[in-house]
């Protein structure tokens, strides 16, 4: 009796058993599935949307500040009577920054027409010195001349002879026979003559000068600026170089730009700049002037090019000569163009070799891609026939459509600035282009 009731009573759960045994098979299989689903490696593809930008081709250079500085010194020599400004101060054209005591300056000027008066007395003293011996000479010569003709055969005829009148310098004839003639001293007071002339006309110029110096004793700012250096005090004279006046208005940068970039720049490229005063602020200019003349240093050669300052600089800011700025020159700017990333075309060059990143496995095929790549030049020819480009070059982008399969799609670039190009034919305005992918257990 109790044998079957035993195998009565584990009847039922042998039978549940079975039933539930391959219940617990069939969620362990599904669970294993889920699993090796979730564990097994695959691709995720990094994306971008194709957008309007602007493309810019930049020259990157370093250099100082520059600015116009005048020194500003008195004509003429004496002592300082007023100085008007201090150091720091601004300053206007014309406005009178010192004054020198006039005294000196007077005393010069009286010495100087002084010295004029004493150069005309020893002038006219020589002319009248010339003046008696010239008649002495001439004197000579007439008796002398008389004479000879007398002791002339024929002399005593009655045969009048003509009076010799000389004005100036005794004639040659009269000369050669009056033996008694002092030509010495002519010479020599004709000598005195000339350099009496030499001293009053150096003695005028020195009236000239003096005179101009006392005109000059009030020194006027040549123009707008800051005092930047002052020499000299009341009651003493000023100094070699007395006062120095820095114009901020005309700054200037000058930079270095290297050899391999000089050929793009040009005159009246814009430029942005900012100095280490205050790096986050930008300053705006235009390429002025390139000097042709090269500069070697560290074994490289550069260029000098100056950049004049295109916008007011604000009032917080304060540059000054010889700082130090980074400039950027925009050598060539496209705007308002379809723009893709580079990195886009450098991912569909790859994509027909097998990666890590791609799991080892070949996004494209090398067929595929050539006969995209084909098509690209096609379009380049197309380009070039319709309109003049800058450099139309082919290429292919990827792209991952809606049913998970990837196309090389051919397009023409132009203008790069070495990170995004201008793409003229190919693509538009919110297509998606593939960048890069990666593997992932997920």
């Amino acid at each position: 009796f109790n044998d079957d009731a035993s195998s009565v009573l584990t009847r039922p759960h042998r039978r549940l058993m079975r039933i539930l045994l391959p219940i617990v098979v069939v969620m362990l299989l599904l669970v294993g599935t889920v699993l090796v689903v979730k564990l097994r490696t695959h691709i995720v593809y990094q994306t971008r949307k194709v957008t309007l930008g602007n493309i810019a081709l930049t020259v990157n250079a370093t250099g100082l500040l520059h600015t116009n500085i005048y020194s500003v010194n008195f004509i003429g020599s004496g002592k300082l009577a007023t100085v008007n400004v201090t150091i720091g101060q601004q300053v206007k054209k014309n406005q009178i920054l010192a004054k020198l005591d006039p005294t000196s300056l007077q005393n010069a000027l009286n010495e100087a027409q002084a010295n004029v008066e004493a150069a005309q007395t020893a002038l006219d003293n020589a002319n009248a010195n010339y003046a008696a011996i010239q008649a002495t000479n001439t004197a000579s010569a007439q008796a002398a001349y008389s004479n000879t003709i007398r002791a002339t055969p024929g002399g005593g005829s009655g045969v009048n002879v003509p009076a010799v009148t000389t004005v100036g310098p005794v004639p040659a004839r009269s000369l050669l026979v009056a033996g008694s003639v002092d030509t010495v001293r002519e010479t020599e007071a004709l000598g005195q003559i000339k350099s009496a002339q030499k001293a009053i006309a150096l003695a005028q110029i020195k009236v000239t000068t003096a005179q101009y110096n006392l005109n000059n004793v009030i020194l006027k700012a040549p123009h707008d600026g800051t005092i930047a250096a002052l020499n000299g005090t009341v009651g003493g004279e000023p100094g070699a170089t007395f006062i120095q006046i820095v114009d901020s208005s005309s700054l200037q940068l000058q930079v270095n730009v290297d050899e391999a970039h000089i050929g793009a720049i040009s005159i009246g490229d814009s430029v942005s700049f900012s100095v280490d005063a205050y790096p986050d602020q930008s300053f705006v200019g235009t390429v002025a002037t390139i000097l042709p003349l090269g500069q070697a240093s560290s074994g490289r050669i550069t260029y000098p090019v100056l950049i004049a300052m295109m916008s007011a600089v604000p009032a917080s800011a304060h540059l000054f000569p010889d700082m130090t700025a980074h400039a950027t020159i925009t050598t060539n700017e496209h705007t308002g163009v379809v723009v893709v990333p580079g990195s886009a075309l450098a991912f569909a060059r790859a994509a027909v070799n097998p990666q890590a990143a791609t799991d080892n496995q070949r996004l494209v095929q090398p067929t595929q891609m050539q006969k995209a790549f084909t098509r690209a030049k096609e379009m380049v020819q197309n380009q070039l026939q319709e309109a003049s480009l800058e450099n139309p070059i082919p290429a292919v982008v990827l792209e991952y459509n809606a049913y998970h399969k990837i196309s090389a799609i051919p397009i023409v670039v132009g203008m790069t600035n070495g990170t995004e190009y201008e793409v003229l034919d190919g693509l538009s305005t919110d297509d998606v282009v593939l960048i890069g992918a990666r593997t992932s257990g997920n």
